[in-house]
């Protein structure tokens, strides 16, 4: 009987660490996120392909691309070499502080040395290999820009990024010809920003074909940091892979 007892209270127990996770969230889903109406951005048509994050604790929005007018009324696509920074995050108070070094969008951005490591995009015309670095100066109150980092092998836009420690890695992408590509690169950088290769590495490339537009994510599977690359286009249109 004492058996059973001991029994059936380890399953209450267990029941219970099951429920109240579940109860908590139940009683508080509107307090996990909340969507406010925010100062928009500065540009009247919208941007979209931007190269965006936080850097010092701004807000930091750069380039990007739109069309001047809807495509079925004969729109031409602009890209843009604006940054703006938002240093209220309350208020999202928008400032032009610059220029990038040239119009750029479809740009992939990795977190890095508190700013935003820029690598390849396109200017609309010409897809780049040039990689910099994008970090605000809180104390002088300016943008500033660090272009020593290795070029990409080869020009990409629309390619995926992610960082382990310090590593960089890149994937996929459209080239010059706007052909998907099949690449795998990693860039190894010490921890105050500059590079400890001069130039980027091949890695093994993922199963499967070449792709753009790809996610690559970051993350631990509990035991140690894995690269996860999800989704992306290629010859044969959207994937749904994940590797």
């Amino acid at each position: 009987m004492k058996f059973r007892l001991k029994k059936i209270a380890r399953l209450l127990g267990a029941i219970l660490i099951i429920i109240s996770p579940v109860k908590m969230y139940a009683q508080n889903n509107t307090q996990w996120f909340l969507w406010n109406s925010s100062a928009k951005l500065p540009v009247k048509e919208g941007l979209s392909n931007t190269i965006t994050g936080v850097s010092d604790g701004v807000l930091l929005v750069a380039g990007g691309n739109n069309f001047d007018k809807p495509i079925q009324q004969g729109g031409v696509k602009k890209v843009y070499d604006q940054i703006y920074v938002a240093t209220d995050t309350k208020k999202i108070n928008w400032k032009n502080v610059g220029h990038l070094p040239f119009p750029l969008a479809n740009a992939a951005v990795v977190t890095f040395n508190n700013g935003l490591l820029v690598i390849g995009g396109t200017d609309g015309k010409n897809t780049s290999a040039k990689v910099f670095l994008l970090k605000w100066n809180t104390t002088k109150q300016k943008i500033e820009i660090d272009s020593s980092f290795a070029n990409l092998p080869i020009p990409l836009s629309s390619l995926a990024a992610a960082k382990i420690g310090n590593t960089i890695y890149i994937a996929g992408g459209q080239d010059i010809n706007n052909q998907p590509k099949h690449v795998f690169y990693e860039l190894k950088v010490t921890e105050n920003g500059s590079a400890i290769n001069t130039q980027w590495e091949e890695l093994t490339a993922w199963p499967g074909g070449a792709k753009f537009g790809a996610v690559m994510v970051a993350q631990s599977n509990g035991e140690y940091d894995c690269i996860y690359l999800m989704g992306g286009k290629g010859m044969d249109g959207y994937s749904n892979d994940v590797f």
